[in-house]
């Protein structure tokens, strides 16, 4: 019991002199606490959006927690595919101006008949091109999602548009101020050619989608829906009601439901509360019209992904040709036999 009472330690006790051993013990905590400090700003504060001026998230090398990057969830401009597209000069120009932001469902990024102030490269989830009518009805005629940037007329020098880009499915990006991509569309050509093909490979999605409109059957347009927000979602599942695609491709919503029931029914997709998932991704695209691949084409050509320009502009150069394994074979015979033939020949001495 009296030991008990002489090694409990509290308030009152007076204070004494640490040990050599409780110094030590010291010493190795407040080391702890040091490299767990440092491991919360690597990771945690690394992985949270805004915390540094310009809201872009570090995404230099660390170490890795078990093998797993923590900062693998971080936003990184060079998702966007037009990004990774530029060249390191002019990507390094603009990173320094990008700052990330959230892209809810239904923010509206640009009203017609405004000019923007902000070009945005999203890097998750999708904004359509609305084109809204006196009677309240609407169409989307583009979307953009990873493989491009809204708001072209920035650098096109139209100024106003007359669509409407809303977000569809909530995502993340980057924005830049439309002056600042001004100036460098006008003073590097280098940046000036990707976001060129981009323009001309939206005007060729405008163009399809109203050619796929008048043209198409319903059902037909349903796939491309799905296909293209698959596409841009990386996901099978796409979360729209019918409502909303209805409005998108400018029909009534009964429509829309026996379009989705057929598509079900074969065993292509499910849906339920808002959400579809496409279960057979290959029939689909054998259901679909051409616009779809039409489209598609155009887009991985003229915009490259995860590729930097340097590399697209580099002419393609054939690899040597390796040699077979019988001659790798006849190789090495020859070279032993000519070790062996050149070894000098020993005379036994005579006794």
């Amino acid at each position: 019991m009296d030991r008990l009472r002489t090694n409990r330690i509290t308030s009152k006790s007076p204070t004494a002199e640490p040990g050599p051993e409780i110094a030590a013990y010291d010493e190795g905590l407040s080391g702890k606490v040091m490299t767990l400090g440092r491991y919360v700003r690597r990771h945690v504060v690394a992985e949270t959006p805004g915390r540094s001026a310009s809201g872009v998230a570090d995404t230099s090398a660390a170490a890795p927690l078990g093998g797993r990057d923590l900062r693998a969830a971080a936003p990184n401009p060079r998702q966007n595919h037009l990004l990774a597209a530029l060249s390191e000069e002019d990507y390094g120009r603009l990173l320094r101006h990008l700052e990330f932001v959230s892209l809810p469902c239904g923010k509206v990024l640009g009203e017609a008949g405004s000019i923007p102030e902000y070009v945005y490269f999203p890097t998750a989830g999708i904004v359509s091109m609305l084109y809204e009518m006196k009677n309240g009805t609407s169409v989307e005629a583009a979307v953009t999602g990873h493989d491009g940037v809204v708001g072209v007329t920035v650098f096109m020098g139209g100024g106003a548009t007359t669509n409407r880009a809303v977000v569809r499915n909530s995502g993340h990006g980057f924005r830049l101020r439309a002056d600042i991509l001004k100036r460098e569309f006008e003073e590097s050509p280098s940046l000036r050619q990707p976001l060129l093909r981009y323009t001309q490979a939206l005007l060729i999605q405008m163009a399809q989608s109203g050619i796929c409109h008048g043209h198409h059957q319903l059902v037909e347009q349903f796939c491309r829906l799905l296909l293209s927000s698959m596409d841009r979602l990386s996901s099978n599942d796409v979360a729209l009601t019918q409502d909303t695609i209805a409005n998108l491709l400018g029909v009534r919503r009964e429509s829309i439901t026996a379009a989705a029931g057929k598509l079900q029914a074969a065993g292509l997709i499910q849906y339920r509360r808002g959400r579809i998932t496409v279960l057979d991704r290959t029939a689909l695209e054998e259901r679909v019209c051409e616009c779809y691949a039409t489209v598609k084409t155009e887009l991985d050509r003229l915009v490259p992904r995860r590729l930097p320009a340097s590399m697209v502009r580099a002419p393609l150069r054939r690899p040597e040709t390796e040699p077979d394994g019988a001659a790798l074979v006849a190789t090495a015979h020859a070279a032993q036999r000519l070790r062996a033939t050149a070894q000098p020949t020993r005379v036994g001495r005579v006794g």
